[in-house]
């Protein structure tokens, strides 16, 4: 099946395009409870946007729902060291699944890579640089 568009452009599953800029804040990191919010693909004609709520369970675990990617979506991050992962689950009338593996270089600087849309032929492996201060 052809994949969801949003406002006419299909969201995510379009031809690599080379970089993408991602932008995400998170509000109250340290509390039990933190707000996740940004934008994702910025400068392209159909950026995303993310805002949704995290719930430190322990300190490494969190959970977290709201949008993802314009959609309702849950994530999950498990971060105990050096090593950490990630996984994104959403679009409910289209169910995408991304995974990611960071590796924690300093504090605050982390390599990531991993695959979106591990579901559909439409996957792509995505890798890149994340700061979060």
């Amino acid at each position: 099946p052809e994949p969801p568009h949003a406002l006419g452009q299909p969201l995510l599953r379009t031809p690599q395009r080379g970089p993408q800029a991602d932008l995400n804040a998170e509000l109250l990191p340290s509390g039990k409870t933190s707000l996740f919010v940004g934008a994702n693909d910025l400068g392209a004609r159909q950026s995303s946007w993310n805002v949704a709520v995290k719930e430190n369970l322990s300190p490494h675990l969190l959970l977290g729902g709201g949008v993802l990617y314009n959609n309702l979506g849950v994530m999950a991050q498990y971060n105990p060291g050096v090593l950490g992962f990630e996984t994104r689950i959403y679009d409910p009338a289209f169910p995408t699944v991304d995974a990611y593996g960071n590796l924690n270089v300093a504090h605050g600087l982390s390599i990531f890579g991993g695959e979106r849309d591990i579901l559909h032929n439409g996957r792509r492996t995505v890798f890149g640089l994340q700061l979060q201060f």
